[in-house]
């Protein structure tokens, strides 16, 4: 399958496998930026549960680590789906910030 394949098929495991892709082939931290959030926006747009969402937000995390600046643009993303989407998806520093307690 490929990736354009990848990105049009209904199923969430193929956006993990998109990730995966695309984090292998990745070229600069920018590439790695966009990808993240063109995943997390098919994953809304195709009304995934929101746990599934949020598993594959934190899969993306990992998989497509960004340096501390990309981050926070990440961070701003996400803060601004939250507020669009009217959803309670943690970002990386909530998750952090309940892991420290």
């Amino acid at each position: 399958m490929d990736e354009e394949q990848l990105l049009n098929d209904p199923n969430p495991y193929a956006l993990v496998l998109a990730a995966f892709r695309r984090a292998m082939r990745a070229d600069t931290a920018e590439f790695m930026l966009a990808s993240r959030m063109e995943l997390v926006r098919l994953a809304l747009d195709r009304g995934y549960a929101e746990e599934q969402v949020e598993h594959l937000i934190r899969l993306l995390e990992w998989v497509m680590v960004l340096p501390e600046v990309l981050e926070e643009r990440y961070e701003q993303f996400l803060e601004e789906v939250k507020l669009e989407q009217n959803t309670p998806y943690l970002s990386v520093l909530e998750r952090k910030a309940l892991l420290k307690g």
